[in-house]
């Protein structure tokens, strides 16, 4: 991507990541007739009046990791973020404001672990843009700055913790999901360092995604078929609202297929097909990130409606992405239920097969 290319075809308009303004009117009109939609916003809502209760984050570090931090200030921002975007509440643009500033004055975002960084950088681009320049002045200028200091210049330290850049693992997904993200946010300031980063990631991401093929088997499990995926699913989802192209990201090699993987590896017990670093069971909540799938190819064997239905005050503490899955839930429009089958192979680094009962099986 050069900066003549990021330029011309990058929206001039906020909000741009994961949602635009025609992607938020469809959200708005969803908000009135879908009950999906409605019902997970209100989730949202009780989940930010919680936020609004805990005391701001702090720089405190667990062993080397400042990643429980970064991902906590990506689910507030999550929720506030889009609750914000939804509902123009003062109140919850005064707690934004704090929890940026909080971040922004941190000493840094712990570079050598770089999973932290990004998801801190994810978090603040969110908080940003959802917010359509409505925080202070002061508040845009430092979160714009440690955005290109803490989040995007440590990337390029060749001494660094950058094995990311072209490794194949989740890694890959986030880091650079982490950095587009903060690039799309400094690109008016700073359109050079912008383009040079988003060109990165465009390049370095294939290295992840080739480990999909041949049949969207993830190497590292389901849960990390979650997180890995689940950042690859942001990624493309902010491409395409901001430049109105994911550049192929969504279209790569079985990386659609990967879906099923996903789904037959959840056993009607609520445990995992679990192998590799995949978790035992899997949460009560809808698989939001599954459900950007469903939105993709319109089927509703990946959209689990029920789940999405249950009282929102039974769902606890929503996904640290639910304020954009939010988007792609009001865009599903089921298109057909293609079954998923009952004896699946997938090759690839670990390569397995999985056998089901079918529908009518007791």
């Amino acid at each position: 991507m050069s900066v003549e290319y990021l330029e011309k075809h990058l929206a001039k308009q906020s909000p741009r990541l994961v949602v635009n303004p025609a992607l938020e009117k469809h959200l708005r009109e969803k908000l009135k007739t879908d009950p999906v939609v409605q019902n997970m916003y209100q989730a949202l809502l009780l989940n930010a009046a919680q936020i609004r209760k805990e005391p701001l984050l702090e720089r405190i570090k667990i062993g080397r990791r400042l990643l429980s931090v970064s991902r906590e200030m990506l689910y507030r921002m999550n929720i506030l973020g889009m609750v914000y975007l939804i509902d123009k509440d003062p109140a919850i643009l005064d707690r934004i404001n704090k929890e940026v500033l909080a971040v922004a004055n941190f000493s840094d975002w712990n570079p050598s672990h770089y999973l932290d960084v990004a998801e801190m950088s994810m978090a603040v681009a969110f908080a940003l843009d959802w917010t359509s320049g409505d925080l202070p002045v002061s508040t845009i200028d430092l979160a714009q700055r440690a955005l290109v200091e803490k989040g995007i210049l440590p990337s390029y330290n060749e001494k660094g913790n950058v094995g990311w850049i072209n490794g194949t693992n989740n890694w890959n997904q986030v880091c650079h999901g982490g950095m587009i993200a903060a690039s799309i946010a400094i690109a008016d300031i700073d359109p050079a360092l912008a383009a040079r980063t988003i060109h990165r990631a465009l390049d370095g991401m294939s290295h992840a995604l080739v480990e999909y093929g041949p049949d969207g088997v993830y190497p590292e499990g389901s849960t990390y078929w979650g997180y890995g995926t689940g950042f690859s699913v942001l990624t493309a989802a902010m491409l395409e609202s901001a430049f109105g192209t994911d550049f192929g990201l969504a279209d790569y090699p079985a990386f659609q297929e990967s879906a099923v993987f996903r789904a037959l590896s959840n056993a009607p017990s609520g445990w995992y097909y679990n192998f590799a670093d995949c978790g035992d069971k899997r949460s009560e909540e809808g698989d939001v990130i599954l459900a950007w799938f469903a939105a993709k190819s319109g089927n509703a064997a990946f959209f689990e409606r029920e789940r999405f239905l249950q009282p929102p005050a039974s769902m606890g503490t929503l996904s640290r992405h639910a304020g954009a899955a939010l988007v792609w839930l009001s865009q599903f429009e089921a298109r057909g239920n293609k079954a998923l089958p009952t004896a699946w192979k997938g090759g690839g680094a670990n390569p397995i097969v999985i056998f089901q009962g079918g529908p009518d099986d007791p």
